[in-house]
């Protein structure tokens, strides 16, 4: 392990320019005709950057790992690392006569302020990139045969199949390997730059992922821990790594308690981990310190089975004789939710503080809804077969599923996955895009009689875009009635003038008339 601080040879250079906001570079994306929507999700190719993709893989390899942030960073085969933004155009290439050698980019991702890159590498390589400056603020080098067993960094020839940076940090980060090794790297800044490097698990067994605690939208005690979720077959292990590595938590494999609705026999070899940070919300102050911030979760599975870990806050500890003392609360962990998905679930990330997005292995996406346990299939297959990496079975010889990190990942409420040839990107529809889209494919009477289940909030399936309703007669009750009685009233106007119409033709049955009598009656 060395680090180096010197400039690489950037394969390509383009300056850099201010960019802006990710919602309006990606706007006229959603504004164009959708490649394919079902009644949930809606999927659009990202079609400025998927028309490069045959000339980028022509120059630096093909494609093998995909990180979306404000910008778009693909890995290649010959160990490239290639930045565009949203309209496809390259911002910078990096790689060097040197880097060929770590070969292919296995893992990718962005610092909290979406200016660094860390890099892992088939070969063993971990490197961290300042991409606007093209240079490298370290490199991580594999740890050879020959090096005294103290040597720190991956076994030769191992690939790297996770990374990340710690909360807000951009010298802060982990790097994990197939074979159980995670490595926490801190690049230290003083006169000479140094870094140090920690392993934070290596049991031997088989590595499905882990992930840092990232900084959210509101500030948290977790922020000043470092939290590292390391999820093999055998254990899910929280650790803190600020002011010296400590484990927080650890738990064995086991089936979801209480949720018997599906199982699988067999020892989990598919597993996932996802953290959502500490968000701020709008609701009354109530408790104290955290009252306007909902706290971190730990979502991870095994297999098909699911667990929803939730960070509580204990301020009765020692000299803290009152929750608005002075002493720091301690950080405790408990089970919140338990399910069981149909299959192996294959890739899980947060898309909101109580949504969590996967996908089976026969590449279906649900959505999970932790605060009711409700679960929504969004969509039965995307556009194209997304390919996924078989790090883990070619580091270890166990077959496993193949990663899907690499090709896919959430930001900011969106999918992103490399589909084929292309890249696409998914969302979830808006309440009222639902009832558009079913009107305008002629389904008036199923557009009205769920506008009613999104009036009496009994729709049984994942709404976006309306209040959530707690108890009857609340504020957000009236909040969504308000909302959709008026989208209620127009779909009725319209079924009714297009059913009963006298120059309609061919005239409706006398069921097609009764089926919508009866929808307008419940509404």
């Amino acid at each position: 392990m060395e680090s180096d601080t010197e400039p690489s040879t950037p394969v390509s250079t383009l300056e850099a320019t201010p960019e802006t906001e990710y919602e309006n570079r990606i706007a006229n994306l959603e504004a164009a005709p959708t490649q394919s929507t079902t009644e949930y999700f809606s999927w659009q190719q990202l079609a400025d950057i998927s028309e490069r993709l045959t000339g980028l893989g022509e120059q630096y390899g093909a494609l093998t790992t995909v990180c979306t942030g404000d910008y778009v960073a693909l890995g290649t085969e010959r160990g490239s690392v290639v930045v565009t933004d949203y309209l496809g155009r390259v911002k910078m290439a990096l790689g060097s006569a040197a880097s060929a050698a770590y070969g292919a980019v296995s893992a990718l991702a962005f610092s909290a302020d979406h200016m660094v890159l860390v890099a892992g590498y088939a070969q063993g390589f971990v490197v961290v990139w300042d991409w606007a400056k093209g240079t490298t603020a370290a490199v991580s080098r594999p740890r050879q045969a020959s090096d005294s067993p103290d040597a720190a960094g991956h076994p030769a020839g191992t690939a790297i199949t996770c990374v990340g940076f710690i909360g807000a940090s951009r010298h802060r980060y982990i790097s994990g390997s197939g074979g159980g090794l995670v490595l926490y790297h801190h690049i230290v800044r003083r006169l000479l730059t140094t870094m140090s490097t920690q392993p934070l698990a290596s049991d031997g067994g088989v590595l499905f992922e882990a992930a840092a605690l990232a900084r959210g939208t509101h500030a948290c005690v977790t922020d000043d821990l470092g939290l590292v979720a390391i999820l093999t077959d055998s254990s899910i292990t929280i650790v803190k790594t600020r002011h010296g590595v400590e484990q927080q938590y650890r738990a064995g494999f086991q089936t979801a308690e209480g949720t018997r609705r599906r199982t699988v026999a067999r020892r989990p070899y598919a597993g996932n981990v996802a953290w959502q940070s500490a968000q701020r919300i709008e609701r009354p102050a109530t408790t104290p310190a955290e009252s306007d911030a909902m706290l971190p979760k730990l979502a991870y599975s095994w297999g098909a089975h699911i667990h929803i870990l939730a960070v509580h806050l204990d301020y009765n500890v020692s000299g803290n004789g009152t929750a608005l003392g002075s002493a720091a609360p301690r950080v405790q962990f408990e089970r919140e939710t338990e399910w069981t998905a149909i299959e192996d679930v294959v890739f899980c990330r947060w898309i909101d503080p109580t949504t969590l997005l996967y996908m089976t292995q026969s590449q279906r996406v649900f959505v999970f809804e932790t605060q009711f346990a409700q679960e929504t299939e969004i969509s039965t297959a995307p556009p194209a077969r997304i390919v996924g990496r078989a790090w883990v079975t070619l580091t270890t010889g166990t077959e496993a599923e193949p990663s899907y990190a690499a090709a896919m990942c959430v930001h900011r409420r969106r999918l992103f996955a490399h589909c084929g040839s292309a890249l696409y990107v998914g969302r979830l529809l808006m309440w009222a895009e639902r009832l558009e889209l079913l009107a305008t494919q002629g389904q008036l009477v199923d557009a009205i009689a769920l506008a009613t289940g999104f009036y009496q909030a009994r729709t049984g399936q994942i709404v976006v875009g309306l209040p959530r309703v707690q108890r009857a007669g609340d504020a957000g009750q009236l909040r969504r009635q308000a909302l959709v009685g008026g989208r209620l009233a127009d779909l009725m106007r319209r079924a009714l003038q297009s059913t009963l119409a006298a120059d309609r033709t061919p005239r409706a049955t006398d069921a097609e008339v009764r089926a919508l009598a009866t929808v307008c009656v419940q509404a």
